[in-house]
């Protein structure tokens, strides 16, 4: 079926079939205990942490993988976008915005090994003002089983109002924030050079270090990864409710509502649901919430949470990085 026009004269509509059976290279991904590090040093953590070590050296008894890790082996799929038959979609990076993001960990993550990612187009979405393209990627261990299921919500600004369905039963649904105060409470202040440690993980878009780029996209200086945002809200439900052990994370769903500026500080509120850990992350100077809809599904243990009351409901500060100033 090839792409129609729009019935209103509009854009023309894609030919969603075409694009779900686009067939994306597959994508290998080594990693060793360094790039874990990296990693986890990019999302904040720091050896002042209580569990710090664990994420940062090697040679602890108990040295593992940050669970928000799981997206990095399926984030080289987002490239083959900009060469993918999208069905008639013109793609252009400049225009390109991450929406949303949901991971599920099928498996525990080794602190190395050797992945290949898988991807898909699983929906075309029209938002009117743009289009949202809904990309699944399974990735799986060198054994060939299934360890990790990501999805980028993709929005494409300037692609939509082609008269196509305006939601997915594909997308992944956020959650509501309960109306009750915040459980828990975390702030972590981001380094100045929180994006140019952030993008050694893989993301180079220059949007997030050269401030002409980011000048030229409408921004004042460059801003950080959401993905990042997101590793320090992980941190925070992981070290709230699971005692840093981040085996015990399941499953992670968030929006990107606002963009966050290197040095910004950082408040995850936090409200447990069972087994569900619902997040939202705001900007603490300018009160913009930046991370919405977020959720974590995980194996919680009653013993290491305490019943939420005033003083557990209160704001902690997390450890920051040395070298911010």
């Amino acid at each position: 079926m090839a792409a129609q026009k729009s019935g209103r004269g509009g854009p023309t509509a894609p030919d969603i079939e075409a694009a779900k059976s686009y067939r994306f290279p597959e994508e290998a991904f080594h990693y060793d205990a360094d790039t874990a590090i990296l990693y986890a040093l990019g999302v904040g953590v720091s050896t002042q942490n209580e569990n710090g070590l664990n994420y940062l050296y090697e040679g602890s008894d108990d040295f593992m993988v940050l669970p928000s890790f799981a997206v990095i082996p399926a984030q080289k799929s987002l490239v083959g976008l900009i060469t993918a038959n999208l069905g008639g979609i013109q793609m252009d990076p400049t225009r390109l915005l991450h929406g949303e993001q949901y991971i599920e960990i099928l498996k525990p993550l080794p602190t190395s090994g050797k992945f290949v990612s898988k991807a898909r187009i699983a929906d075309i979405v029209d938002k009117g003002s743009g289009a949202v393209i809904v990309l699944e990627v399974d990735t799986f261990d060198a054994a060939g089983q299934r360890c990790i299921f990501n999805q980028f919500v993709i929005f494409i600004v300037g692609s939509g109002g082609f008269g196509g369905k305006r939601s997915s039963d594909a997308m992944r649904p956020t959650a509501a924030v309960p109306s009750r105060a915040p459980d828990k409470t975390v702030r972590q202040q981001t380094s100045v050079d929180q994006a140019a440690l952030y993008r050694l993980s893989g993301d180079k878009n220059p949007i997030h270090i050269n401030p002409q780029i980011a000048g030229l996209a409408g921004f004042s200086r460059p801003i950080l990864h959401g993905l990042c945002s997101l590793g320090f809200a992980v941190r925070h439900v992981m070290d709230a409710y699971c005692d840093g052990d981040s085996r015990k994370c399941k499953a992670i769903k968030v929006r990107f509502a606002k963009p966050v500026l290197p040095g910004e500080t950082l408040q995850t509120d936090m409200w447990r649901e069972g087994n569900r850990i619902v997040f939202q992350t705001k900007v603490v100077e300018n009160g913009n919430i930046v991370l919405s809809g977020g959720y974590i599904d995980a194996a919680i243990s009653d013993a290491l949470v305490a019943t939420p009351s005033a003083a557990s409901s209160s704001v902690r500060s997390c450890c920051t990085p040395h070298s911010q100033p």
